[in-house]
């Protein structure tokens, strides 16, 4: 494809040996993540700091991540390569994860507030459809056919509310790309009820073999993204040091370099502790398990894992 990969080594990617989870990371961005607005601020305008902290360098065809250099869309990255059950990878070019391809729609609450985002899995009202501003698309049609063309994406799952995208009919891609829906809530809201139809709903897009490569992504490509990159990777056997390292690179792709609430413990940490209500003696075990709960057997999983997984003893440059 003429779009530019990155094959990325974030220094927290060199080969860290996984650890016990204390509830913040390990690596270099999490040293990053834990310190205050005015800290990753003044790393920031110093580039020998910044450096240190975006050390940006050519990897082996075995490792993560690969970010996708795609003027028009941000936060975009294959999620493949990790390292997963019995020292099977994550295969490349299955499935992609990024920010929104338009705007999203906006809505006016009330004569003295502008047009704003209305998050949550709740349907749009009538009264609100009156108040209505249409989403924009964002996308370049050159990057529109490096996507389809290119990487062959066959599938767009949108994960934004029924406001955001309110009044679409399609994906932005175009007419060749199918477009599933699927409303997710973020972290903490995956225990409820609500949360776990709408996942199954995101989840069985990964059932059918005919949807890949498959792309998703929220507005931002961080929040609701991120918790099903989580579940999904996990299910795959993807350690929790990986799956917070999966976490963390959003800061890259994102304005979220300079928020002080995109931290383990405000976000990431919630859905591990929603995993880890769930049995099993690992966390994948425990992910499993949250996934079963929400309708699916051990063949869907089994499945998914065929699908996206290398044979064992196979590199993926295989």
């Amino acid at each position: 494809m003429k779009q530019k990969i990155i094959a990325m080594t974030v220094v927290l990617a060199l080969g860290v040996a996984a650890v016990v989870y204390a509830g913040q990371g390990t690596g270099i961005i999490s040293e990053f993540l834990a310190k205050s607005a005015e800290e990753r601020a003044a790393i920031l305008a110093d580039p020998v700091q910044k450096a240190k902290f975006r050390d940006v360098k050519p990897r082996p065809e075995d490792g993560p991540p690969r970010f996708m250099a795609v003027d028009s869309v941000s936060n975009m990255r294959d999620i493949g390569g990790w390292m997963g059950l019995d020292g099977r990878r994550v295969r490349h070019g299955l499935v992609y994860r990024s920010a929104a391809f338009d705007s999203g729609a906006r809505f006016k609450r009330g004569e003295k507030h502008g047009y704003e985002y209305i998050f949550g899995l709740t349907p749009v009202t009538e009264e609100e459809k009156s108040t209505f501003k249409p989403s924009v698309r964002k996308i370049s049609d050159k990057d529109i056919a490096e996507l389809v063309h290119g990487l062959g994406i066959r599938s767009d799952l949108d994960l934004r509310s029924p406001h955001e995208c309110y009044g679409m009919s399609g994906s932005p891609l175009g007419p060749g790309v199918k477009w599933f829906h699927c409303p997710q809530k973020t972290y903490g809201g995956f225990k409820d009820e609500d949360a776990k139809r709408a996942f199954a709903a995101a989840f069985r897009v990964f059932l059918e073999r005919s949807n890949y490569p498959v792309i998703f992504h929220c507005a931002g490509g961080a929040d609701r993204t991120g918790a099903v990159a989580f579940i999904l990777n996990g299910i795959l056997g993807v350690s929790l040091d990986d799956l917070s390292k999966d976490w963390e690179l959003t800061v890259f792709g994102t304005g979220h370099a300079l928020n002080p609430n995109f931290t383990h413990k405000a976000r990431f940490n919630r859905l591990v502790a929603v995993m880890d209500a769930f049995p099993g003696a690992t966390l994948t075990e425990r992910i499993v398990s949250y996934v079963k709960s929400c309708g699916f057997t051990d063949a869907d999983i089994a499945r998914v894992r065929e699908i996206m997984l290398t044979p064992k003893g196979m590199s993926l440059a295989q």
